[in-house]
């Protein structure tokens, strides 16, 4: 079995790498970066398929993915393309684990893992034993039997059968010394007079149940009549609860003070009608005065602003013309005398012209004119006087006063003055006694508004009460009130009577009625119960006298027997506890129940010690069996085994045969002096032989003498130069009897100590390129 070529496409950070293999040493070398763990973990991931993943190969799960690419394989000259057509185990038929231990060496560890079960396996491989499933045969017996490998009954966990076993022989002896003292004193009769006091108290507390059951009948039905009674009226009053005696009040008030406020608005009503006509009188009369009063005002303006200013112009007019006329008699003779002066002076210039009567005319002529100007000014004031004397009399006479002398005039117009104020305070009085005929008027209205609203929220208050309890008139809620009274009447009778019957927790009706509901819900079971017994006080104080008096008898009973009563519980814990899940529960009540308790011990113990011997016999069987078996594990080894014949070739004959100890499960070896050797106790180079040794003769044996290959990643890793060349001329041997190596290193020694044998030939060199990052 050869690997030829191996191509990996894509496997983490690897792309396109190829290897083409020679049969024999194969180095594939390169520096640490040059992807040399990838490039294994690939190779073993296309030889063995998803198997890689087992926990054999679980150290190279450096990349969580499967390689892509492809291995080609030869068997028997015939290429295989893995893992397109399979993996390495089936072509080969072997198992991982064979896989594993013989073609894969890894991290200078040349040893086996688990190597005594490989062997065991390897053999049963090689000669068709079943050593593994015989093991589990006898583990399979032993659970059976619950047995220890020594084959004594197991002690551990909850079942702690040995114990168990042990305490039933004891518990076997106890029960018949129990037996024994039960029998002496007559315990059998004292059960039988005790089941037949427990059978006439049972007889005497079912009449009493009986009894009771007909009371909860009884008190179930007076419950439910008294609750549906008390249900119906509680909607009666919900239907009725508008109606109450705060409303009735309140209706026959507000009705009651409503007519009085009525008859008060009827007298108010009178009272204002007459005040109204006092108001209508006092108006027209005050209407009346008013307008005589505006005359008298219109007249009274008219001498205010016209006649007393024209009187007063007239007498300071008269006064100036009185001054005035005292000077009349000068004005006039100075007139006659100018005028006399100015005729001779004119006489004189036209008959003697004369400088002296040229002189004399000017101031003549001036006298004269002045004195007949102020006479003819005099004489016009008296007539401007005059004519205003006449319109003062014509103004006199439209406001209706004589028109005689000014002196007259001014009595006149003082006595219309007088008469003005009378007027003046007579309207004014009318006026006072008008507003106070207004106020008393408005003062009646307004208590009329007030008795109106008042009216009004009275008959609102009435409204409301009638639309709210439907009833159209006082009667009518009067009587729908008293039919509530009396339904709250039958309501309390059945309140009382639920209370008698099942109490009364609290004042709260809605609990009370939850709480009675729920009591006569409990007692509905009792329906049914006794319909053909008549409760009666009597009849169940005489049928609980006599359960009591077989109570009394039981009990006298049970202390006769409380003395063993204890024990027997003791005995039926024991039992139980020792029995467990393997029997029924087991009562120790009677001297049956604990005969047939020790006859349970009994088989107990009796089925387990036949298991025991059954169990021990087949096992023995079997060890011999599998001894016979153990024995063909060293026809792996000794003298003329292919493993000593490896061992003893690579070590140069230092190293004569290769045992496998059966009992310790170990590989020793046998020195050319006789020494035998614990292969742990071997130097490392002899201990790497050895392995490389049982690895050939294994893979030989498994692959039917054929050839194979090893995969090794740096075995030799921490061996020094020297060691290291001897161990590569041994792997250098193994290619050379057919053997192909695959042997992957980073060190320069390896390469440098092979490099002879690649420039010859002898080892095919594949370099590893670095990877590049």
């Amino acid at each position: 079995m050869l690997i030829k070529e191996l191509w990996i496409q894509l496997y983490g950070p690897l792309r396109g790498r190829g290897c083409s293999f020679a049969p024999g040493f194969n180095l594939l070398w390169g520096r640490n970066e040059a992807g040399k763990t990838l490039t294994i973990d690939a190779l073993v991931k296309l030889l063995w398929g998803k198997r890689a993943r087992e926990k054999e190969f679980s150290a190279l799960q450096r990349v969580e993915e499967f390689p892509e690419g492809y291995l080609i394989a030869e068997k028997d000259s015939v290429a295989y393309k893995l893992p397109e057509q399979g993996d390495l185990a089936g072509l080969t038929g072997l198992t991982v684990s064979e896989c594993a231990n013989i073609f894969f060496i890894r991290n200078s560890d040349l040893s086996i893992a688990r190597e005594s079960e490989f062997y065991t396996g390897v053999t049963d491989r090689l000669t068709g034993l079943r050593t593994d499933e015989i093991e589990k045969i006898k583990n399979i017996l032993r659970d059976m039997g619950r047995l220890t490998p020594s084959g004594a009954f197991r002690n551990t966990g909850e079942e702690k059968l040995r114990s168990r076993l042990e305490r039933a022989r004891e518990l076997a002896e106890k029960i018949d010394a129990l037996l024994a003292e039960l029998r002496q004193a007559g315990y059998d009769s004292l059960e039988e007079a005790q089941v037949a006091a427990e059978e006439s108290l049972r007889a005497a507390a079912a009449a009493v149940e009986e009894m009771e059951q007909a009371r909860k009948r009884e008190l179930y039905e007076k419950g439910l009549a008294a609750l549906g009674k008390l249900q119906g009226s509680l909607r009666q009053l919900k239907q009725l609860q508008q109606f109450d005696q705060a409303g009735e009040r309140r209706w026959s008030e507000a009705a009651r003070d409503a007519e009085q406020l009525r008859r008060e608005k009827e007298r108010l009503e009178a009272a204002l009608a007459e005040k109204r006509g006092e108001l209508s009188s006092a108006k027209g009369m005050l209407q009346e005065k008013q307008e005589k009063f505006e005359r008298l005002e219109r007249r009274k303006k008219a001498i205010d602003e016209e006649i007393r200013p024209a009187l007063k112009n007239y007498r300071a007019g008269r006064e100036a013309l009185v001054r005035q006329e005292e000077k009349e008699k000068l004005f006039r003779g100075a007139a006659i005398a100018s005028v006399i002066l100015l005729a001779l002076s004119l006489a004189g210039v036209l008959l003697t012209p004369h400088f002296l009567f040229y002189a004399a005319v000017v101031p003549a002529a001036a006298v004269a004119a002045y004195a007949w100007l102020a006479l003819y000014r005099l004489a016009g004031k008296r007539g401007e006087l005059a004519a205003a004397l006449e319109q003062l009399r014509a103004d006199l006479a439209r406001c209706g006063l004589d028109g005689g002398e000014p002196g007259q005039i001014d009595r006149d117009v003082q006595a219309f003055v007088e008469d003005y104020s009378a007027a003046q305070g007579q309207l004014l009085r009318l006026q006072k006694e008008l507003a106070a005929l207004e106020r008393e008027v408005a003062s009646l209205q307004e208590r009329r508004g007030a008795l109106e609203q008042g009216l009004a929220e009275k008959e609102r208050e009435m409204e409301a009460i009638k639309r709210r309890s439907g009833a159209e008139s006082l009667p009518e809620y009067l009587r729908q009130l008293k039919l509530k009274q009396e339904v709250e009447r039958l309501a309390g009778e059945q309140r009382s009577v639920l209370a008698g019957l099942f109490g009364e927790p609290g004042p709260d009706l809605a609990q009370n009625l939850v709480f009675w509901e729920e009591a006569v819900n409990d007692l509905a079971a009792y329906r049914d119960c006794a319909r053909e017994v008549r409760f009666g006080e009597k009849e169940l104080t005489a049928l609980k006298a006599e359960q009591q008096q077989w109570q009394r008898r039981l009990e006298e009973l049970q202390n006769n027997i409380l003395a063993f009563s204890y024990r027997l519980e003791e005995i039926e814990r024991e039992v139980n506890r020792v029995l467990q899940e393997e029997s029924e529960y087991i009562y120790c009540h009677t001297v049956t129940d604990l005969e047939a308790a020790q006859k349970a011990l009994a088989g107990f113990v009796e089925r387990h010690e036949t298991n025991r011997t059954d169990a021990l016999a087949v096992i023995a069987l079997f060890e011999e069996i599998e001894q016979q078996e153990k024995a063909r594990v060293a026809e792996l080894f000794g003298a003329n085994s292919s493993v000593s014949g490896h061992f003893r070739r690579f070590s140069a004959g230092l190293y004569e045969t290769v045992v496998y100890d059966q009992a310790a499960g170990a590989i020793r070896v046998r020195r050319r002096d006789g020494a035998l050797l614990a292969a742990e106790k071997l130097s490392g180079g002899a201990y790497d032989q050895l392995y490389l040794s049982i690895r050939l003769a294994l893979g030989e044996k498994l692959l039917q003498n054929e050839k194979g290959f090893f995969i090794m990643d740096d075995p030799l890793i921490k061996s020094d130069s020297s060691r290291l060349q001897r161990q590569l001329q041994a792997l250098l041997q193994i290619a050379a009897s057919g053997w192909q190596i695959l042997y992957f290193s980073a060190k320069d020694e390896v390469r440098d100590a092979l490099a002879q044998d690649i420039a010859a030939g002898h080892v095919h060199l594949v370099p590893l390129e670095e990877l590049p990052f």
